[in-house]
Order: structure tokens, then sequence, then C-alpha cells
């Protein structure tokens, strides 16, 4: 546990419950810290490791706790004793709102229904969108009241985007009390990526210089839908020659999905592995042209906002999160039909066009920049505070644990 000693004991305490250490939520509480001047941020990790082991300094600043050492999230694992333990640290700092990380964890929900009895206002991040929301039968029936109680116990939502606000509202949120506060990376990493590190990754993965690469980043799952990635610059390679595919990530489908490719593109298409740093994965987008994502669905997508600042071109299945925000179909790259081979196929012949790829490249820094300047999360989340911290609103929390309280 990091000390506390830079609390100032003046200020009002805040709490923020997150999943695990990821390098893109790090940034998102130091800027919290920075910018949220009048709040004393306490951060509380349920487990280590979220979506990947990052290589990741903790800064002091966040003070924060990780109570699941070495731990993966986990639904259910340790779910009422890691509960326990939140709640523990959470009264240990007496703070005016508790932020959370999602529902989905036991001991999030938990804690959810805890900041309701408690009068605490609580804030529920979410990148859930709608498009995903694709239950049917006796599931989405069982959903339907779990996620609308969650959704009546919190003060504000923060989706990333207007996917996610759907989502929300969908299962009661009113528009009052949604504010955007999606994910973002560290985009400085991105704009002032070190040319040696550059260098070495282009040294590294043997990538030519005067050949032009399509790249897709991320977990080697089915969801990913990489097979229809490899089928289809398979199917075009002969068109683009001059073109190469290159892989990021790791994961249990590392082994079928390279023994997919065919034996006469196994030099044209390259495997970086898991890349752990930051400053890696940052580098890696200056040796590239264009980002595909071919996923069944991915709630936002972190990878679209980082290519997009890269500067690349950009081909996105339309049930993509964050390409809903980022990617404007014949602007700065195309969306195709999820699923759809010859969709894709189509999509990634058109970025791939030299009369499209430079103007598809230079429009997405455009774009890239207009969504830093109406969608910050420090923005939403501040407004989030502001609506959860009014007199009317704590009222109105009051009021709804009475209710509760008479229910039960």
């Amino acid at each position: 546990m990091l000390s506390d000693k830079n609390i100032n004991p003046l200020k009002r305490s805040l709490v923020i419950v997150s999943h695990g250490v990821t390098p893109y939520g790090v940034h998102f509480l130091e800027r919290v810290v920075n910018e949220l001047s009048d709040f004393a941020l306490h951060t509380i990790y349920t487990y280590e490791y979220s979506n990947g082991k990052w290589q990741i300094t903790l800064p002091n600043s966040i003070n924060a706790v990780i109570l699941g050492k070495g731990e993966e999230q986990n639904i259910l694992k340790k779910g009422w004793s890691r509960y326990r333990q939140l709640i523990w640290e959470i009264q240990r700092h007496s703070p005016v709102a508790v932020m959370i990380y999602g529902y989905s964890q036991l001991p999030h929900f938990l804690v959810i229904e805890w900041c309701h009895r408690n009068k605490i206002p609580c804030l529920m991040w979410g990148d859930s969108n709608i498009l995903g929301d694709r239950k049917k039968g006796l599931i989405a029936c069982i959903k339907k009241p779990i996620v609308s109680r969650v959704i009546s116990r919190c003060s504000a939502l923060l989706p990333c985007g207007n996917l996610g606000k759907q989502y929300f509202q969908k299962y009661g949120a009113r528009p009052e009390q949604v504010f955007f506060v999606p994910n973002e990376p560290d985009y400085s990493l991105i704009e002032n990526a070190s040319p040696a590190i550059v260098q070495s990754l282009a040294s590294e993965f043997k990538l030519n210089p005067s050949r032009r690469r399509f790249l897709f980043s991320g977990r080697f799952v089915a969801l990913k839908r990489i097979d229809l990635l490899i089928d289809a610059f398979a199917q075009l390679a002969d068109k683009l020659v001059n073109w190469d595919l290159l892989i990021a990530g790791d994961g249990p489908l590392e082994a079928e999905l390279k023994a997919r490719v065919p034996t006469s593109l196994q030099q044209r298409i390259m495997w970086t592995g898991y890349l752990g740093s930051p400053k890696r994965m940052s580098a890696l987008y200056k040796l590239a042209d264009v980002l595909v994502l071919p996923s069944e669905y991915e709630a936002w997508a972190l990878v679209v906002n980082e290519a997009t600042c890269a500067g690349l071109a950009l081909v996105c299945s339309d049930v993509v999160g964050a390409a809903a925000e980022m990617l404007h179909d014949f602007e700065n790259g195309r969306f195709f039909r999820t699923g759809d081979f010859v969709s894709l196929m189509n999509a990634m012949q058109d970025v791939a066009n030299e009369e499209n790829l430079p103007r598809y490249k230079a429009a997405s820094l455009q774009v890239i920049k207009n969504w830093r300047k109406t969608a910050d999360p420090i923005d939403g989340f501040r407004r989030a505070l502001d609506f959860c911290l009014s007199p009317m609103t704590m009222e109105k929390i009051d009021r709804n644990r009475r209710n509760h309280a008479r229910e039960a």
C-alpha cells in the first residue's frame, strides 16, 4: 500500500475503484490528480491485472492500493471477501463520492449497493454499448432487472460514447445523469514516439521501410476475427503487392492463426507477440498505415484512439464502439459489415488505394483533434461530480435510500 502522506486533509476525498492496472487507467488517474485539484484521490485496484500484464510503475500521486496482488480480474473469484476489503478501504477514506469501473465483477456490484445504502454518490463507468446487447430469451429476462437495479443505484453513469449512452438509457438511466468519460491513451506517447524505439522495432521485426502495412493489435481470441483478416489479406495479396500485415498481441489462438497463413505469405505476415511496454506499442503505430479491427464486437477498443492519433487510416467492423465516434466512412477509413468476408476485402482494398490512403490518413489526425475537444474524459468526470454533489442530487440520493429501505 502506498502512503497517504501526500493527501491534503482539507480536500474532499474521492475514491476510484478499478478492475486492474492498465496504461490508460493510470493516465486517467494522473489527469484526475493534476486537473481536479479540489479532490484528494485514493485509488483501489480490485485485482492487479485487467487485460494484460503491462510493464507499469504506479505513480505515488494516485495513492493506490492493489487488493489482489498477482491476480487477474474474475467475475466471481473471492467475490465476498474482496467486497469486504473494498468497503474497508473505502470507509478508511470517508469519500464524498466513489467512482467504480463496471458492475460485472461481484465485488463491484456489491459496492454499488453499499454506496446506495450509505448515501454516498456512486459514479459508474462502463464501456458497454447498445450493439453488444444481444442477449435473448431467458438470459435477457434475467439481465434486465439486474442491470436496471444497478443503474437505479448509481448517481451518474459514465459511458465512453453515444452507443454506451444508449445502453444505459435502455436500462433506465436519465439523460441528465449521463456524462461521457471515454477511455483514452496517453496521446503524448504516440505523438512523441521515440525515433530510436521505432527504428529498434523495425529492426527487431525486419520491417522493410519501403512497404505499406495493415496492422491488427489485440488478443488472439475468436471474437476478434483475426482469421477473417488473415483470409482477406491472403485473397488480396496478389493485388496489393506492396502491402504486408503486421499482427501484434498474443492469446490462446496463436498457433491456430499462424497455421492458417499460406506458406507463400509467411514473409508478408509478421507477428510481434505481446508488447507490454506502452512506449513500444505506441511506437509500433508509426510503422503501419492502416488499422484493421475485424471484431464481431468491441465495447470500445482503445486501439482506434491510438491508431487515429498516429494518423492511420481505419478499417473497422460496424459494431466497434470507438469506431462509431472516430471512423467517418469514406473520410478517414471504411466500415465493413461484421463477419462479412467480401465487405472486409472491399474496405481493405479501398483504403489501400494510393489515391485514397493519403487523404484517409490525414483526415484521421483532424478526427482525433475534434474528438479530444468534444469528449474529454476529465471534463465529463468533472461535470458528473458537480452533478452528483449538488444539494438537489444529494437529496434525491437520500430519498432513493429511504424508498429502498421501505421496499426491503
